[in-house]
C-alpha cells in the first residue's frame, strides 16, 4: 500500500480539506453581544481587552451590592452610568457632566469626567483589580439619546491599576432607564 504523502496530487487535494476543518469555529462561551439600542433595555455592554462583558437588569441603589445597570444624577448635572454583572465579577462606572442632553464627552480623570472598571476574577488574587482612567489613559462617552427618561450611547476608554497594568474598554454601549 502506498503512503498518501508519496503521491503529490493526492496530497494537494488533502491540504484544502485539512485547512477547511482547521478553520471551523468552535462554539464560543462568550455571551451574544447586544446591538446599540435606544429603548431602555437596562443594559451596559463592552469589551475588556476583547472579552465581552454584559451587565443587565435594574439596579437597586439602596442595596450597595446590587447587580444590574443604572443611570442617575450624582450632583447637579453630573451623570453616573454604572453597573455590576449578575455574578458580581465585573463592575463599571462612568461619571460626566451631561448638560441633560446628547453630546460627546472626554473621560479624563478630572472630576466630573471619570471612569473605572473592576475585575473581580478570583483566579488572580494578587493582582490589583481596580482600574481607573488617568492623565495618560483616557477615553470618550457619546450620549446619543437622552429622551423620555432613557439615556443611551457608546463609550470607550483605557484604564490603569496601581501595578500599571492597562485594560482597554472598547465597543461600549449603554441603554438605561434613568432613576
Amino acid at each position: 500500500m502506498k503512503n498518501l504523502f508519496d503521491q503529490p496530487l493526492k496530497l494537494l487535494c488533502f491540504i484544502p480539506i485539512l485547512l477547511f476543518f482547521s478553520t471551523c469555529n468552535k462554539a464560543s462561551n462568550e455571551p451574544e453581544f447586544p446591538p446599540v439600542t435606544h429603548s431602555g433595555k437596562n443594559i451596559i455592554a463592552f469589551r475588556v481587552n476583547g472579552k465581552a462583558i454584559i451587565i443587565s437588569g435594574d439596579r437597586n441603589l439602596v442595596y450597595k451590592h446590587a447587580r444590574g445597570a443604572n443611570c442617575y444624577y450624582f450632583q447637579n448635572d453630573d451623570l453616573v452610568i454604572d453597573g455590576t454583572t449578575q455574578d458580581k465579577m465585573f463592575s463599571l462606572e462612568i461619571l460626566f457632566k451631561s448638560n441633560n442632553s446628547p453630546g460627546k464627552y472626554n473621560i479624563i480623570d478630572q472630576f466630573p469626567y471619570e471612569a473605572s472598571f473592576s475585575d473581580g476574577i478570583p483566579s488572580q488574587p494578587f493582582v490589583d483589580k481596580f482600574f481607573r482612567v488617568s492623565s495618560a489613559h483616557s477615553g470618550t462617552i457619546n450620549v446619543d439619546y437622552f429622551e423620555n427618561g432613557i439615556c443611551s450611547g457608546i463609550f470607550a476608554f483605557d484604564a490603569v491599576n496601581s501595578d500599571d497594568s492597562v485594560v482597554h474598554i472598547t465597543d461600549g454601549r449603554f441603554d438605561i432607564v434613568m432613576d
